[in-house]
């Protein structure tokens, strides 16, 4: 991981608090720093999750920007561990027809209430 606003990759003792978080949100991001850093320690692949200050639209949230960050990076063709992107929520997965000649519908039920 590297800072957004010093480009330089975390240190291992470093505080990750909400005062670090609030600036990395806040300062103008420098990705081709932090790009090259990471590059430089052995990163193959370096994934990028923009926030208000690289001009991120307004009513966005971060988690969805980071949501879309690994559907990004999943595009691209690397492996992502999907079992621990959304732990703690409530999903399940829901098996649809792989083939349009399979002509199964596939309505999902409605979730009960208990």
């Amino acid at each position: 991981m590297a800072s957004s606003e010093s480009g330089e990759p975390a240190k291992a003792d470093q505080s990750l608090d909400a005062a670090y978080w609030l600036r990395q949100a806040r300062l103008p991001a420098r990705p081709a720093d932090g790009s090259g850093a990471l590059g430089a320690l052995g990163a193959d692949v370096v994934v990028h999750i923009p926030g208000p200050a690289d001009g991120l639209g307004a009513g966005v949230e971060p988690s969805e920007a980071f949501v879309r960050a690994v559907a990004r990076a999943y595009e691209a063709g690397l492996d992502v561990a999907f079992a621990g992107l959304f732990a703690g929520e409530l999903r399940r997965r829901v098996s649809i027809p792989g083939y349009p000649f399979q002509h199964r519908r596939y309505w999902l039920e409605p979730a009960r209430r208990g």
